[in-house]
Protein backbone atom coordinates (compact mmCIF):
# COMPACT_ATOMS: atom_id res chain seq x y z
CA UNK A 1 0.00 0.00 0.00
CA UNK A 2 1.25 3.25 -0.61
CA UNK A 3 2.47 5.53 1.86
CA UNK A 4 0.06 8.70 1.40
CA UNK A 5 -2.70 5.79 1.90
CA UNK A 6 -1.55 4.83 5.05
CA UNK A 7 -1.13 8.29 6.06
CA UNK A 8 -4.63 8.82 5.05
CA UNK A 9 -6.25 5.97 6.56
CA UNK A 10 -4.44 6.80 10.02
CA UNK A 11 -5.41 10.44 9.78
CA UNK A 12 -8.89 9.13 9.32
CA UNK A 13 -8.61 6.52 12.31
CA UNK A 14 -7.26 9.90 14.79
CA UNK A 15 -9.68 11.87 13.58
CA UNK A 16 -12.42 9.13 14.49
CA UNK A 17 -10.99 8.60 17.90
CA UNK A 18 -10.66 12.80 18.66
CA UNK A 19 -14.32 12.54 18.09
CA UNK A 20 -15.26 10.55 20.54
CA UNK A 21 -15.91 7.34 18.09
CA UNK A 22 -13.49 5.50 20.53
CA UNK A 23 -15.98 4.58 22.87
CA UNK A 24 -18.92 3.53 20.21
CA UNK A 25 -19.62 -0.37 20.32
CA UNK A 26 -18.68 -0.53 16.70
CA UNK A 27 -15.81 1.52 16.56
CA UNK A 28 -13.52 -1.78 17.58
CA UNK A 29 -15.12 -3.37 14.32
CA UNK A 30 -14.82 -0.70 12.20
CA UNK A 31 -10.91 0.10 12.94
CA UNK A 32 -10.51 -4.10 12.81
CA UNK A 33 -11.89 -4.34 9.37
CA UNK A 34 -10.23 -0.91 7.68
CA UNK A 35 -6.52 -2.29 9.55
CA UNK A 36 -7.05 -5.84 7.99
CA UNK A 37 -7.93 -4.22 4.46
CA UNK A 38 -5.62 -2.00 4.25
CA UNK A 39 -2.55 -1.78 6.81
CA UNK A 40 0.25 -4.61 5.44
CA UNK A 41 1.12 -4.34 9.01
CA UNK A 42 -1.85 -5.48 10.89
CA UNK A 43 -2.56 -9.47 12.10
CA UNK A 44 -5.40 -10.58 9.56
CA UNK A 45 -3.95 -8.89 6.59
CA UNK A 46 -3.16 -11.72 5.00
CA UNK A 47 -6.50 -12.70 4.70
CA UNK A 48 -8.07 -9.80 3.70
CA UNK A 49 -5.72 -6.59 2.01
CA UNK A 50 -3.35 -9.62 0.92
CA UNK A 51 -6.02 -10.96 -1.02
CA UNK A 52 -7.26 -7.56 -2.87
CA UNK A 53 -10.48 -7.62 -0.16
CA UNK A 54 -11.14 -3.51 0.90
CA UNK A 55 -12.95 -1.61 2.40
CA UNK A 56 -15.42 0.56 0.41
CA UNK A 57 -14.80 4.09 0.00
CA UNK A 58 -17.99 5.89 2.17
CA UNK A 59 -16.49 3.07 5.11
CA UNK A 60 -12.91 4.10 5.20
CA UNK A 61 -13.66 7.19 5.08
CA UNK A 62 -16.69 7.65 7.30
CA UNK A 63 -17.39 5.71 10.45
CA UNK A 64 -20.46 7.28 10.82
CA UNK A 65 -21.65 6.23 7.20
CA UNK A 66 -20.22 2.53 8.47
CA UNK A 67 -22.43 3.13 11.69
CA UNK A 68 -25.43 4.38 9.46
CA UNK A 69 -25.04 1.56 6.94
CA UNK A 70 -25.24 -1.59 9.22
CA UNK A 71 -27.03 -0.81 12.32
CA UNK A 72 -26.39 -1.43 15.80
CA UNK A 73 -25.07 -5.06 16.33
CA UNK A 74 -27.37 -7.90 17.76
CA UNK A 75 -25.74 -9.45 20.77
CA UNK A 76 -23.67 -12.43 19.84
CA UNK A 77 -23.65 -11.75 16.36
CA UNK A 78 -20.35 -10.60 13.82
CA UNK A 79 -19.78 -8.71 10.92
CA UNK A 80 -20.19 -11.15 7.65
CA UNK A 81 -19.59 -10.74 4.07
CA UNK A 82 -21.79 -12.21 1.86
CA UNK A 83 -19.68 -12.49 -0.91
CA UNK A 84 -16.35 -14.01 0.97
CA UNK A 85 -14.28 -12.78 -1.70
CA UNK A 86 -15.85 -9.75 -2.13
CA UNK A 87 -14.86 -6.13 -0.75
CA UNK A 88 -16.61 -4.83 2.99
CA UNK A 89 -19.65 -2.50 1.24
CA UNK A 90 -22.87 -2.03 2.44
CA UNK A 91 -24.72 -4.37 -0.31
CA UNK A 92 -22.12 -7.00 0.99
CA UNK A 93 -22.26 -7.05 4.69
CA UNK A 94 -24.86 -8.56 7.32
CA UNK A 95 -24.77 -9.31 11.10
CA UNK A 96 -24.67 -13.18 11.20
CA UNK A 97 -25.46 -15.05 14.37
CA UNK A 98 -21.80 -16.26 15.76
CA UNK A 99 -23.55 -20.12 16.73
CA UNK A 100 -25.31 -19.87 12.78
CA UNK A 101 -22.59 -18.59 10.87
CA UNK A 102 -21.73 -20.57 7.52
CA UNK A 103 -18.53 -22.75 7.87
CA UNK A 104 -18.10 -21.81 3.97
CA UNK A 105 -14.71 -19.24 4.20
CA UNK A 106 -13.15 -18.93 7.82
CA UNK A 107 -12.14 -15.56 6.65
CA UNK A 108 -15.99 -13.95 5.45
CA UNK A 109 -16.50 -12.60 8.71
CA UNK A 110 -14.65 -10.31 11.14
CA UNK A 111 -15.40 -11.66 14.68
CA UNK A 112 -16.41 -9.14 17.30
CA UNK A 113 -14.07 -7.03 19.17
Amino acid sequence: MALASILRISTTITTMAIMGNLEHPLYATWLNMVRRCHDDGSPGFEWYGARGIKVCRRWLTSFEAFVQDVGDRPPAHMLERLDPYGDFTPGNCHWVALRKRPRRDPFSALEVS
